[in-house]
């Protein structure tokens, strides 16, 4: 795996400030039954943004990418 296969970034339209990220990385483990195998790396919330469910969006938002690919 050389890059991300889903990355996810979240910015506070108020100042125009990244507040938080996570990305996905995936591979296919036998391509004839399709099989992959996936992890999240990096998941992280600026500390003014905690406490209000922002990595959580982040992390349902990689699951959605992972499962719809």
């Amino acid at each position: 795996i050389h890059a991300a296969s889903g990355v996810v970034l979240l910015i506070d339209r108020a100042n125009n400030n990244p507040c938080a990220f996570g990305r996905i990385f995936t591979v296919t483990a036998n391509r004839d039954e399709g099989a992959k195998l996936a992890y999240m790396s990096d998941i992280a919330v600026s500390s003014q943004h905690q406490n209000k469910r922002l990595g959580l969006v982040v992390v349902n938002s990689l699951v959605k990418m992972f499962l719809q690919d």
